[in-house]
């Protein structure tokens, strides 16, 4: 027996409103998966709502459910990371290699400038630090905003988080951190100013061609896949 579009509706309600799922792709895979076992049942005289109650059994209940979909989202997650190295490497390929080229001599000529001209001024490092936890302040909001919208009805009403960002903010913390980590490393370092120079040329080059990275990744997935609202 064929399930009505109401019935629908009330299946793929139960996932985003009882079981708190907010990824759309795992979402749709179980709504599938349940409206054939749900029609199945259906089929043998069981009512809608005693064949939904069966199926949810079936899958373990309620928590189970939701476990599955932190399984999902950490494999998805995996493999979006894979997906932002593979285009981190294209910069190192051409026709990027021009571009990461052009960035690398930008980035030299700004370091040596700020290493010459600047040193025996104020420490860089307090304008560095400060500018990246300013820079930071996004990404966490959105870490927290994912994994808060699971226990907080009230937040879901403003939209879901996505898992793809979850990537793009978890990849911009962690290359913002280890940035400022290695510039305090190597400022500390007692070597000639020119090599420092050299070593901070390197540091900011990596980092920069990575960030880039991170904005093609984010516009390939796209931004419906960011912050949707359901």
């Amino acid at each position: 027996m064929k399930i009505t579009q109401g019935q629908y509706f009330e299946i793929e309600e139960f996932f985003t409103e009882k079981c708190r799922l907010v990824e759309t792709e795992f979402i749709e895979e179980m709504v599938d998966h349940f409206t054939d076992g749900i029609e199945h049942r259906m089929t043998d005289g069981i009512s809608f709502n005693s064949a939904i109650d069966q199926t949810v059994e079936e899958f373990g209940g309620i928590k189970t459910i939701r476990k599955m979909q932190w399984e999902f989202q950490k494999a998805f997650v995996k493999k979006q990371v894979r997906e932002w190295w593979v285009l981190s490497k294209e910069y190192l390929k051409k026709p990027k290699i021009y571009r990461t080229i052009l960035i690398s001599l930008t980035v030299t000529l700004l370091t040596f400038y700020v290493c010459l001209f600047t040193s025996g001024h104020s420490d860089p490092k307090h304008f560095l630090s400060g500018f990246i936890s300013g820079a930071l302040i996004a990404p966490i909001v959105f870490v927290l905003a994912y994994f808060v919208q699971f226990y907080l009805g009230w937040f879901r009403s403003f939209g879901l988080v996505k898992a793809q960002h979850f990537v793009n903010a978890g990849i911009s913390i962690s290359l913002s951190t280890t940035s400022i980590l290695l510039f305090v490393v190597i400022d500390e370092l007692h070597l000639v100013m020119m090599i420092k120079a050299l070593l901070l040329s390197v540091l900011w080059s990596v980092i920069l061609m990575l960030y880039l990275a991170t904005i093609d990744y984010s516009r390939k997935t796209g931004a419906d896949s960011w912050y949707q609202m359901r």
